[in-house]
């Protein structure tokens, strides 16, 4: 158990060097589409109004995390960081997002029955399309 969370924070740190999110977003942001935040000097893509749609952030997903590219996706929902994602796991994300950042948690896997299940969630900038991060799951 402890060496597949080392193995996740590992992955998580690499993913989060590897396409560091912006770390501020006025807070009615997360109230309005028509309010979006701007870049903080960061290159990458550019914001959209309305955000990435499901689609674009299951394609994301798939791309950063190619062991699981043709893998099912088991969910997909967009909320605040804080309420997706475990404190534990927030608290390996260098840099950090805010808490109450938007972003999509896409679920890729298998879950053929309760006890044995895998897969991955990555998680995505709502605004940007970035993944921020990603990790492994085994039930």
């Amino acid at each position: 158990m402890h060496r597949r969370l080392v193995n996740t924070i590992a992955i998580a740190s690499i993913l989060a060097a590897c396409n560091p999110p912006s770390t501020t977003m006025p807070a009615s942001a997360a109230t309005s589409a028509s309010l979006v935040p701007s870049p903080t000097g960061t290159s990458g893509p550019a914001p959209t109004a309305s955000g990435i749609t499901r689609e674009e952030a299951i394609i994301a997903a798939r791309a950063a995390v190619p062991r699981y590219a043709t893998a099912p996706v088991l969910g997909a929902e967009v909320g605040r960081l804080e309420d997706l994602v475990s404190r534990f796991t927030a608290a390996h994300i260098s840099p950090a997002p805010s808490p109450d950042w938007l972003v999509w948690r896409i679920r890729l896997g298998e879950q053929p029955s309760p006890t044995g299940g895998q897969g991955t969630d990555v998680i995505i900038d709502f605004w940007y399309g970035r993944v921020i991060f990603a990790y492994e799951w085994f039930s």
